[in-house]
């Protein structure tokens, strides 16, 4: 048994390895050489980057567990928004973020795209569930940093926004929850599966039962 599984354990070993090197050798140059408050902005280029470039070359080599890594992509955008947040006190898109944010969300719904019948696409509504809040804390965020360099005040119009715009995200959810479009109709699908094999096993139960 131990013998059989020693491939699946180099391999993974290999690709622990690689990874190390890899974001360590470019997290150390960005340490390095870039300006403090640009290197958010460009950990998470690199991130979203190595994500898309670690699928691909696994589905090319046939190696399943590099077509994986960008499972890690959430845990990276939320480390990175907790840091943009103690770090600099300021709104999401300042230091590179308006380009860093957008291509980090883009990446990961696109893979989350390619890869919607994978064998671990059962883990994908946590991902989209993680994905949607980072979403509207990130909006809710900038847009009340906004309201408050606008409207100079007590700082209530910021707290109203940041009420609002949760509100917004929840009231386009809903009305859209049954639209044929993705992300909506692959998580509408999944559900519609989930229901007819617990019925199906539900009926294997009742079937098994004595009169």
């Amino acid at each position: 048994m131990l013998i059989r599984r020693l491939p699946c354990l180099e391999s993974r070993l290999a690709l622990g390895w690689g990874l190390l090197w890899w974001f360590g050798t470019w997290a150390r140059e960005i340490d390095r050489f870039a300006p403090h408050p640009e290197r958010l902005a460009l950990l998470l280029a690199l991130a979203a980057a190595s994500s898309v470039a670690a699928y691909h070359a696994g589905r090319r080599l046939h190696w399943v567990e590099l077509t994986r890594v960008y499972l890690g992509l959430l845990a990276c955008m939320l480390a990175g928004a907790a840091w943009s947040f103690a770090e600099f006190h300021s709104h999401p898109s300042v230091h590179g973020g308006v380009f860093a944010w957008p291509l980090a969300f883009a990446s990961h719904y696109w893979l989350l795209r390619r890869d919607e019948d994978g064998p671990l696409a059962r883990l994908h509504d946590w991902l989209h569930i993680g994905l949607l809040l980072l979403l509207i804390g990130l909006c809710s965020w900038e847009a009340a940093w906004w309201t408050g360099h606008w409207v100079r005040g007590s700082g209530v119009w910021s707290l109203v926004v940041l009420g609002a715009v949760p509100a917004l995200f929840m009231s386009a959810l809903c009305r859209g929850w049954n639209a044929n479009v993705w992300p909506l109709r692959g998580r509408l699908r999944q559900s519609r599966r989930r229901v007819r094999r617990r019925l199906r096993e539900s009926d294997r139960q009742d079937m098994g039962r004595p009169p």
